[in-house]
């Protein structure tokens, strides 16, 4: 079963109770959900930036 702000890439939409879109998540939420790929370069960034430590 998925999770709240799963996305889901090829119908490109995110979970809450069911499949939305970003549109309807922002309806509901009122904020935009995270993009997948801004998700990934934050992790990479705070990968980047323990491993210099």
């Amino acid at each position: 079963m998925p999770e709240h702000g799963d996305y889901d890439a090829a119908s490109r939409r995110w979970y809450c109770s069911y499949w939305q879109t970003s549109e309807e998540w922002q309806d509901v939420h009122d904020y935009d959900p995270s993009h997948p790929s801004r998700e990934i370069d934050e992790t990479v960034k705070g990968n980047n930036r323990n491993q210099q430590e």
